[in-house]
């Protein structure tokens, strides 16, 4: 560094001779510089940026060493980019139920159930796999992506792409959790046959939740309801949440879409009877000798049997979400007795409930029918 000697002669005249053969000059630009036989130089600027030294002092720049050769997978076709059109085709099939109908095609992810679906017979239109940009070898590939690649013929789809881990998160979406590994895939919406003999039909009146209709739709299918109604205003099956939420039973499962009128038609072609979930009256205490309590809404007439064992369980949003409108003020009711002041329940909770319990019901009428007829005989 110069010293506060030097620094003081300097400011006083621009040249000055620190000692025979060493001159010491200040320039405005490049600060102190110390010259010795014109050759050699030292600068208490070293520290400044190369941008505020001359062109003769700027240190030359690095050149990058050339990227590592993209490794190509045989058979996949690479996307990546936010706006190329294979990666925003994806997103929108995820997102945009418009869409979905329009292209007649879905987005489900996760090896185990497209195994499942393929294992059903399903079309499968395209399956991704997830494996980095700077691939070395087709070798680094790991978990379900290195599954497909190397068993692709168990995996029979009419495209195959593969992507970084970056857009499988823009095609799949922040809540899909996704990793290094994973796979999705396109498929056609399913032909699913609607049951032509009801006995148990759950019916979906504006429920808009995807969690709740993914909880409510696998459970029924545990508890081995027939199929859906679902009533315009609710969420879509091929929702992502729905999806995900139900672990792909909703794509398998028979449903039909419809208004009140058309629902009224098909429980009446089915002979089912139409219950209401609904929340217990708060001017009366509603007791049953039942766990649930089936009630006339306009008497209050309470019933201590299940009304019939073909039945039309409605659900709406709430337990109060039903579309009165246009639901009749004479259907049966449908309520769980609660304590501690609880109104109501989540719609997916109130619904497994109910369903198990109706469940439960007909199948106790049905092995008491069956013994009375063993006694008589």
């Amino acid at each position: 560094m110069v010293s506060s000697f030097a620094r003081g002669l300097i400011f006083r005249q621009k040249t000055f001779e620190f000692y025979p053969g060493f001159v010491v000059r200040h320039s405005p630009v490049i600060g102190f510089v110390f010259r010795h036989h014109e050759k050699k130089f030292w600068s208490d600027t070293q520290q400044l940026d190369d941008g505020f030294l001359p062109k003769k002092f700027k240190k030359k720049k690095k050149v990058p060493p050339p990227p590592p050769p993209i490794i190509n997978i045989p058979g996949f076709v690479r996307i990546s980019g936010p706006r190329h059109n294979m990666v925003v085709y994806f997103e929108e099939l995820r997102r945009d139920n418009s869409r979905r109908k329009r292209h007649g095609s879905l987005v489900v992810h996760g090896v185990t159930y497209i195994k499942d679906l393929i294992a059903k017979g399903h079309h499968i239109k395209s399956i991704g796999i997830t494996a980095p940009e700077d691939l070395k070898s087709v070798n680094d590939i790991a978990g379900p992506s290195k599954e497909v690649f190397q068993n692709i013929d168990q995996f029979p789809a009419d495209r195959y792409y593969v992507t970084s881990v970056e857009w499988t998160r823009k095609i799949l979406g922040g809540e899909a959790r996704v990793n290094n590994r994973e796979i999705w895939a396109e498929l056609p919406f399913p032909n699913i046959s609607f049951p032509q003999n009801l006995s148990k039909l759950l019916v979906l009146d504006h429920v808009i939740d995807g969690v709740n209709m993914g909880m409510l739709i696998r459970a029924a299918d545990a508890l081995r309801w027939d199929a859906s109604f679902i009533v315009a205003g609710t969420i879509d099956l091929f929702d992502e949440q729905v999806i995900r939420t139900s672990r792909c039973t909703s794509v398998t499962w028979p449903s039909k879409t419809g208004f009140w009128h058309d629902l009224y038609a098909l429980t009446k072609e089915h002979d089912l009877t139409l219950v209401i979930a609904d929340a217990m009256p708060h001017n009366k205490s509603i007791q049953s000798q039942n766990k649930i309590c089936f009630w006339n809404p306009t008497t209050q007439e309470i019933y201590n049997e299940i009304p019939s064992s073909r039945i039309a369980l409605v659900l709406g949003s709430k337990m109060h979400g039903v579309t009165y409108r246009d639901a009749g003020e004479d259907i049966i009711r449908v309520s769980i007795p609660m304590l501690n002041n609880v109104n109501s329940l989540n719609v997916a909770m109130a619904g497994n409930i109910l369903m198990y319990e109706i469940n439960r019901l007909i199948n106790t009428n049905k092995s008491t029918e069956k013994k009375m007829t063993t006694n008589n005989n």
